[in-house]
């Protein structure tokens, strides 16, 4: 049995029913218990400190249990967990790993099932109460520490980290946004993509949460419910965060000044995050063409509403091009004025070693000195790349007999890591390909030695501005007027891959999803997936055109545009809010999907019948075709040529059917 400290004692005369956590085997003895209430739930806990080989092995000195008496592990548990391990106990115990005894019988999958397809970070070791009532053997609570500790991939965190597990070398950044909300300054957050704006923002967040004194409104404006709205009606969904009020929509000047009230009536100050804001931006950054138009009243409102003093605003972005423009359209651009413009870097070497040494130890690993060095020079402190080849290295060479990683392990892979990790520098590319193409393309020249490049933008004037964002990536930096690259990784993939990734993020563009950043090649599929996103933007552009004429020649605009509200349901009718039917059959609306159109000419085929002969199941069969093998890109799988042949035969189907209607 568990060994009990005084400390610990009183806990249990109070409450015997949790006598079953004395039965942890001879692993733990218990150091404290006490209750604990969140959220009007109350649980027992506990702080156990191991015995010497847990405690050797994993460097865990204490670490906190929670009893949860539910048949169910909830989320609100995994909070309450949370809150006591890195909160109130914050400086005592093990910040990763704890443990959440339940009364679910199969705790196991109970958690695996909680946390499976969800961005949640939870890195507990269940049990259940039965299987502690029945005194399980030392071995028992061994194996399942090494199960879920040894177990567990800790590098292989992708998605933005919403605790401080992992929260490495950005203390100091960090303590700048606080500072500048409390004095209620905007700021901008600028880096390149994965870089951890988004960690730093949800680190930020949690920060005033903890206050109590804020609302904050956190918007990721990659996502198409958000950059489709028109400016009234992104002021009007914010305004419903706030208030829980809907605002219509009759009035734009009344919206605004709605807004403006709700904001000084408000009872705690407010912060309002944009994260990936290039997309609500003017310059054409935008998917959706309308922000070069509402750029000026969305911001000019908020500039208003900050006068109040009751509420910041936060930007995050890859490039701070919006902050350095004057005028926006002959007037003064509401971002210049109140904004600290913040850039963010990669870590340095110092922080690299730490994370990755943290991680490793969480992991019971112990990784070569040497590998330290030879990780900052491949991937120049950028932390997400740095993780991902750890992981990759950690998952193919660890061996059952030992828990060490070497620098060989990582040196003789260097090639196959370039290979795997090519995805992952593409998406950090992909804005400047979209968005800032030239400074892509000068990249890639100084990437390939031209240094007579290099000199010239530093030399000339004009080129200033464009150079500083380059320098401000931190992908190079300037050595004896020379540019040496701080991630050779990525120096390697623009030389053999940046102009064939450049083609395929141009069809990307082109397509329905911009934004979507996740629907991106490996290196060695760019050609292939570049001439399978071309036969589909081929069609789509002219099935749209199609719709729209006949449409409009048999029901005029008013008609034509019920008749096609009538193809939604009520959750996405909205989305068609303030747009006409030119507009919403428009290519750069992002308004239809493919789907929508094959249902479109379903619906009303009378129409539609003499353009594609008369072959109504072979127009559905052409158009699922290009949908699915169409968009092999967006599914993950891997294209083949014999693939790419057969959409591009499709396509040219369905384009020879059409032409005749064009010429």
């Amino acid at each position: 049995m568990v060994r009990v400290k005084e400390t610990a004692e009183p806990h249990f005369r109070e409450y015997p029913q949790d006598e079953f956590v004395k039965y942890l085997g001879d692993v733990f003895q218990i150091s404290y218990a006490s209750r604990f209430t969140h959220k009007q739930n109350s649980y027992s806990y506990f702080i156990l400190k191991p015995y010497s080989r847990p405690s050797e092995r994993y460097g865990i000195g204490e670490i906190i249990a929670i009893y949860a008496p539910y048949r169910e592990i909830q989320g609100r548990t995994i909070d309450a967990l949370i809150e006591l391990q890195q909160t109130e106990h914050k400086n005592r115990v093990h910040q990763v790993w704890n443990i959440i005894i339940t009364d679910n019988e199969t705790p196991i999958e109970n958690l695996e099932a909680l946390t499976r397809d969800k961005e949640i970070e939870v890195y507990s070791i269940p049990f259940s109460r039965l299987e502690l009532e029945n005194k399980p053997p030392a071995k028992v609570i061994y194996d399942r520490l090494e199960r879920f500790i040894q177990g567990r991939d800790l590098f292989d965190a992708q998605s933005a980290l919403r605790s401080k597990l992992f929260f490495f070398g950005r203390d100091d950044l960090l303590s700048k946004l606080i500072s500048s909300v409390e004095k209620g300054q905007n700021f901008g957050l600028f880096g390149l993509r994965k870089t951890g704006k988004t960690s730093l923002l949800y680190a930020l967040e949690m920060y005033l949460e903890r206050l109590g004194t804020y609302t904050i409104i956190h918007i990721d404006c990659q996502g198409p419910a958000i950059y489709l709205k028109k400016w009234e009606a992104l002021l009007a969904y914010i305004y419903k965060q706030l208030s829980g009020k809907t605002l219509e929509f009759n009035n734009s000047a009344l919206i605004a000044q709605n807004f403006e009230n709700e904001i000084k009536v408000h009872p705690k100050k407010i912060l309002i995050v944009f994260d990936e804001v290039e997309n609500i931006s003017f310059a054409g950054l935008s998917p959706a063409k309308h922000w070069n138009e509402d750029f000026l009243p969305f911001w000019g409102t908020l500039r208003s509403s900050h006068q109040s003093g009751k509420m910041t605003v936060g930007v995050a972005g890859v490039n701070p091009f919006i902050f350095e423009v004057p005028l926006v359209k002959g007037v003064d651009n509401p971002f210049l004025l109140g904004i600290s413009k913040i850039d963010l870097g990669f870590l340095d070497e110092l922080s690299i070693k730490k994370m990755v040494k943290s991680i490793g130890r969480y992991m019971g690993l112990e990784i070569d000195n040497k590998v330290y060095p030879w990780l900052y020079t491949q991937y120049g402190g950028h932390p997400l790349l740095t993780r991902k080849a750890c992981s990759l290295v950690y998952n193919k060479a660890r061996k059952s007999s030992g828990d060490t990683l070497e620098y060989i392990d990582f040196e003789s892979r260097q090639n196959w890591l370039d290979e795997q990790l090519g995805r992952d520098v593409l998406n950090i590319l992909v804005v400047l390909m979209q968005h800032y193409p030239s400074e892509f393309n000068h990249l890639m020249e100084i990437a390939k030695g031209d240094i007579s490049l290099y000199k010239f933008l530093k030399n000339e004037p004009e080129y200033a501005q464009e150079l500083a964002h380059i320098m401000g990536y931190n992908i190079i930096k300037d050595k004896n007027n020379e540019p040496i690259f701080v991630i050779q990784a990525l120096q390697r993939f623009l030389i053999t891959s940046g102009l064939q990734a450049l083609k395929a993020v141009e069809q990307l563009t082109i397509g329905t999803n911009p934004t979507s950043y996740d629907i991106i090649p490996q290196p060695n599929q760019l050609d292939l997936w570049t001439r399978n996103m071309l036969a589909r933007n081929q069609v789509e552009p002219k099935l749209r055109q199609i719709i729209l004429k006949a449409l409009l020649f048999k029901f005029g605009e008013k008609k034509a545009r019920e008749r096609v509200l009538l193809c939604f349901d009520d959750s996405r009718r909205p989305k068609f809010d303030g747009y006409n039917i030119n507009e919403i059959f428009s290519d750069e609306s992002k308004l239809l999907y493919l789907l929508d159109l094959k249902n479109l000419v379903s619906k009303n085929w009378e129409l539609f019948q003499h353009v594609f002969d008369n072959d109504k199941k072979a127009f559905m069969m052409r158009i699922d075709k290009l949908n699915t093998d169409g968009r092999l890109d967006a599914h993950a799988n891997k294209i083949t040529e014999k693939g790419v042949i057969q959409v591009e035969t499709v396509a040219d189907e369905l384009l020879n059917q059409m032409s005749p209607f064009f010429n």
